[in-house]
């Protein structure tokens, strides 16, 4: 599992957050931070590696599995509300 290097206190980052800002249960521990866009609220920022063992561990499933439900069921939902940010690092 990869951590980041910086993790604040959880409890005050969530505070600061508006209302519709979407937030994905249980996975928390993927969060790495806030991002923005001039005119939009604060958005959650979760990192796409730890969302993917986050699902492999609950699930049992395959890295692929857990990657093809993430495209399906997280990274193409649009809610019409603060979507979050999800982060594929390179390095």
């Amino acid at each position: 599992v990869v951590m980041p290097l910086f993790v604040p206190d959880l409890n005050d980052l969530l505070e600061r957050l508006e209302d519709d800002v979407v937030r994905f249960d249980g996975c928390d521990a993927a969060i790495i931070g806030l991002g923005c866009t001039a005119g939009r609220a604060d958005a959650l920022v979760y990192d796409r590696d730890l969302l993917l063992q986050l699902t492999m561990d609950r699930s049992g499933c395959s890295h692929s599995e857990a990657s093809d439900w993430i495209a399906h069921n997280v990274e193409s939902m649009h809610s019409g509300r603060v979507n979050a940010i999800i982060v594929e690092r390179f390095a």
